[in-house]
């Protein structure tokens, strides 16, 4: 596994991954807050006693990929190869696309269908000439130090990079710890919290109450909600820490998808996101991350939900961004809403 012990990648680590986009070979490149960087692929050491899982949060099954040594600088290296680019990106989502889906979620509202449903949109962004995706993976990692910060290069999925700020189930020892994240607002606004910003968190934040419940958690404590940064955004953010025993399986999937990324009721939230949104969320909302085996699995374990992502064409990417539909939500203010989140990517490509 390559590291290294400030924001820059390793040679060998970098050689490796621009080898593997040349050559075609899936893998993940990644960097969590506080750790060095790490190498997974699909012809890593599948005996470690971790892998990292990609679990989708479109149509699609997760798969793993395993810890990787580095390799000698003689490979080649070169263009990124055509393979990656034979899924191309989602369409962009157009104001009145969008202003239907939110019109088909106004009326379940009124039905009583959900109480929060997550709209989401693709907004096209051009890329720079001679554009490198490892140099934007590394910007994105210096800017974001306190997100999983990933390029996943799948020849079926194709190359995303993102940030993802929201835990889904991560570890410190013995103790587990999962994030309720919701409401949105500019960075260190001077305006406080609006009533729908802090309904929409504690919806996030019951949920996953009942669900901790359910699953038998014992030693359950909350902190916040408090805000968080995520670049030219924050959110109303809720910690929860626990313990618990045995296989945690269940436990992930009870609580993936998060209400923060589908709605509530989920099951509901979710039918109704399959008819409001044309386009196929790919790996957005999904959850990717470190899944330990074995004696380690909640020891090594740290997912995250797949927020602030990208997907990359060739000369553009489709970014993906959204927000929590109610019934008191606003047309417009949520279209400026997914805007604002989109800059946590586009604005790295601007400058």
């Amino acid at each position: 596994m390559s590291s290294c012990t400030d924001t820059h990648l390793t040679e060998g680590a970098q050689r490796t991954a621009a080898s593997f986009l040349h050559r075609g070979k899936d893998f993940v490149l990644c960097r969590f807050p506080g750790e060095p960087f790490s190498l997974f692929a699909r012809e890593g050491d599948r005996s470690a006693e971790v892998c990292f899982r990609i679990k989708p949060g479109g149509a699609g099954p997760a798969f793993d990929l395993f810890p990787l040594r580095e390799i000698s600088s003689e490979d080649e290296t070169g263009a990124t190869a055509d393979l990656f680019f034979e899924k191309p990106p989602e369409a962009p989502t157009d104001f009145e696309a969008y202003a239907s889906g939110f019109a088909l979620l106004s009326k379940a509202f009124t039905r009583k269908i959900a109480r929060k449903v997550v709209l989401s949109r693709v907004k096209h962004a051009t890329l720079p000439e001679n554009f490198d995706p490892l140099y934007f993976f590394e910007r994105v990692a210096e800017a974001y130090p306190g997100a999983l910060v990933s390029l996943t290069a799948s020849r079926a999925r194709g190359i995303w990079i993102g940030a993802s700020p929201e835990v889904l189930l991560r570890s410190e020892g013995n103790t587990l710890i999962t994030h309720s994240l919701a409401g949105t607002r500019a960075a260190a606004s001077a305006v406080p919290w609006g009533q729908k910003e802090r309904e929409e968190q504690e919806l996030v934040s019951r949920h996953i109450r009942t669900v901790l419940m359910r699953k038998g958690a014992e030693d359950v404590s909350e902190d916040g909600p408090q805000a968080f940064g995520a670049g030219p955004v924050e959110h109303l953010l809720t910690t929860f820490r626990f313990s618990a025993k045995g296989n945690i399986a269940s436990l992930i999937d009870a609580l993936h998808p998060t209400p923060a990324v589908s709605g509530l009721p989920v099951q509901a939230a979710e039918e109704l996101i399959m008819r409001a949104e044309p386009h196929d969320r790919g790996l957005y909302t999904g959850y990717l991350g470190r899944l330990g085996k074995g004696p380690k699995t909640i020891a090594e374990t740290a997912l995250y939900v797949n927020l602030r992502c990208m997907h990359l064409g060739r000369e553009t990417a489709a970014i993906y961004t959204g927000g929590g539909i109610t019934a008191a939500s606003v047309l417009r203010d949520e279209w400026e809403e997914t805007e604002k989140k989109a800059l946590t990517l586009t604005k790295l490509l601007d400058d």
